[in-house]
């Protein structure tokens, strides 16, 4: 039975990662436009690239919507710029990193219907 668990979680893992992330989960490397092989280098200059473009004072009339993009890119800037956020960062958005989570959930269990109810 924990045999079905796994791989039913791998099909529902493969389909979530597979999905777009909403406005509140965004992808940094995304958001920068970088490949997630990227050195901090290529980071920085894209980095400005798009802080420059995206900056409220030079987006009359799209304010909101370019200060939201603007913060949004600040915030990508931080996490992968720092080796130690950038590591964590990548852990925690890997296929790997979501199998184990869900693998805490189904562990003790002998029903698929038990890991719905993880809150780990």
């Amino acid at each position: 039975m924990r045999f079905i668990c796994y791989i039913f979680l791998l099909l529902a893992g493969s389909f979530i990662l597979s999905t777009n992330h909403d406005e509140e989960d965004p992808d940094y490397y995304q958001v920068l436009g970088v490949e997630r092989s990227a050195s901090l280098k290529e980071i920085r200059r894209l980095y400005k690239i798009n802080a420059l473009r995206w900056h409220p004072d030079k987006n009359k009339g799209k304010e909101e919507e370019a200060h939201k993009r603007w913060l949004l890119i600040s915030e990508a800037h931080e996490v992968l710029k720092d080796p130690q956020l950038r590591n964590e960062y990548d852990s925690q958005n890997e296929p790997n990193a979501l199998m184990h989570v869900f693998s805490r959930c189904c562990a003790g269990s002998m029903s698929l219907f038990n890991i719905f109810s993880c809150r780990k």
